[in-house]
């Protein structure tokens, strides 16, 4: 795959994880990312706030490194 498809495929698949998925999810009557959030740690407080955020960064990180190698390996 070239570097330009990847960055094409890259930027759809963000858009449509962002934008598009979640209303289809609400529309079929899944819970959203943050109602799951608050299912599994209820009321937030200050410890709570510091999980949520410390995974955000992780995920945040961990799809940073994967396009990161994946445009490397493209030629």
């Amino acid at each position: 795959m070239s570097k330009k498809s990847l960055i094409l495929y890259s930027t759809l698949s963000l858009i449509i994880g962002l934008f598009i998925l979640p209303a289809i999810l609400n529309w079929l009557g899944l819970p959203s990312g943050s109602d799951v959030l608050a299912f599994i740690f209820g009321e937030p407080n200050v410890i709570n706030r510091i999980v949520v955020a410390l995974i955000g960064i992780i995920l945040l990180f961990l799809v940073t490194r994967g396009f990161y190698k994946e445009y490397k390996k493209a030629s």
